[in-house]
């Protein structure tokens, strides 16, 4: 019994830390997509920063997946916000 609940703590943390993803990580799994950013935006997703009007794939390497996607249509433009569950709150203008 003690060898299967180590067995079963073992795999929790692995799997806790393999979700634990870095701009670094991402950067480092998908190059093309960095490459492809201006180096503004690749200053930006090295520090895990982002901005208004950035690349859903600049966003996906700065931030990594989102927790959930919201989506719809606002003033007749349809939209999707990415939202992400954080110890600090982050509000982005809209950019209309």
């Amino acid at each position: 019994m003690y060898r299967n609940l180590c067995f079963g703590l073992v795999a929790l943390l692995a799997s806790f830390l393999a979700g634990c993803s870095t701009p670094k990580s991402r950067i480092k799994s998908n190059p093309q997509i960095y490459a492809s950013l201006s180096p503004a935006d690749q200053a930006l997703v090295r520090e895990g920063q982002i901005r208004v009007g950035m690349s859903k794939s600049a966003v996906f390497l700065a931030w990594g997946n989102p927790d959930r996607i919201r989506s719809g249509v606002r003033q007749g433009h349809p939209f999707e916000a990415w939202i992400y569950t954080t110890t600090r709150t982050i509000v982005l203008p809209d950019y209309y």
